[in-house]
């Protein structure tokens, strides 16, 4: 039998034994009762004490859980503060006429980890990418996923992207007044069919080019962003370039698909050019 099992069975047999040997005699039975309800006292100063230490116990590891999240959060910082100092490395070694001061850059900075943050289920999906260079943020989605097909209303899906979006792109406009929107729609190389009715106008688009199409998707992001959004009229751009300029081959479906996309681009007002490069 188990040593462990075997010594407190006994030690409670010893015990009966006793108080039945003592409640035989009245003067054994008065000590039974004082020898009990010592045992009743000291159970229950156990129990207290048990009690506490459980507590103390507790409320080491909620602090132990505090400074943790501490530790970690003082650590984010730092990383972010590192990346904010090798981008400002960066565009100051371009040179002092394309290097933007540091309350513009902590600014741009600031709106482009909103974005990221806001948009990181998408982003993890690869259905939009978020890039920062130099001055200039680009936040670039799929019409796959913004528009049905052939259409230039936005879809559900866009709206929620959309607005996701919005706490970053207000916070660029808000701290950098020399910064636009910039809304621009791409298409692939493919042509649309002449036969296409093209419902959100309400006629048949015989003419109807990837012109027209790039255009009219710029044309409705922005509207939402201005009406929906709240974002001011005067601090958007609205530009549609058909399929002339892909970012990626438009001989395979996945490079077609890249190359179909409203990119939202935060920029100064005079960057002389923001047009995508070619692929190689």
């Amino acid at each position: 039998m188990n040593a462990s099992l075997l010594t407190p069975g006994l030690i409670a047999a010893v015990l009966i034994l006793g108080l039945y040997l003592l409640a035989r005699t009245q003067a054994g039975r008065n000590l039974a009762i004082l020898l009990i309800m010592g045992i009743g006292i000291a159970a229950a100063f156990f129990t207290f004490a048990y009690s506490e230490q459980q507590k103390a116990i507790a409320g080491i590891e909620a602090r132990t859980d505090a400074a943790g999240y501490d530790i970690a959060h003082v650590g984010g910082l730092e990383l972010r503060a590192l990346r904010y100092i090798e981008a400002l490395e960066d565009s100051l070694r371009a040179g002092p006429d394309t290097a933007a001061s540091l309350a513009d850059y902590a600014s741009l900075r600031s709106a482009y980890d909103m974005l990221r943050d806001s948009l990181g289920q998408e982003i993890a999906r690869e259905e939009l990418q978020v890039s920062m260079n130099g001055q200039i943020i680009q936040v670039a989605l799929q019409t796959d996923v913004t528009f049905e097909t052939g259409r230039a209303i936005l879809s559900l899906r866009g709206e929620q992207t959309l607005r996701r979006a919005k706490s970053g792109i207000a916070e660029a406009l808000q701290r950098l007044p020399g910064h636009i929107v910039r809304v621009e729609g791409h298409a692939d190389s493919r042509p649309l069919s002449v036969e296409m009715y093209f419902e959100d106008y309400d006629r048949y688009a015989l003419d109807f080019t990837n012109w027209e199409l790039s255009t009219l998707r710029a044309v409705s992001a922005a509207r939402f962003l201005q009406e929906e959004l709240r974002l001011p009229a005067e601090r958007l751009q609205v530009v549609g370039w058909s399929e002339y300029h892909p970012r990626a081959t438009n001989r395979t479906a996945a490079g077609r698909a890249m190359n179909r996309r409203i990119d939202l681009i935060i920029a100064p007002i005079e960057e002389p050019s923001l047009l995508p490069k070619r692929p190689g």
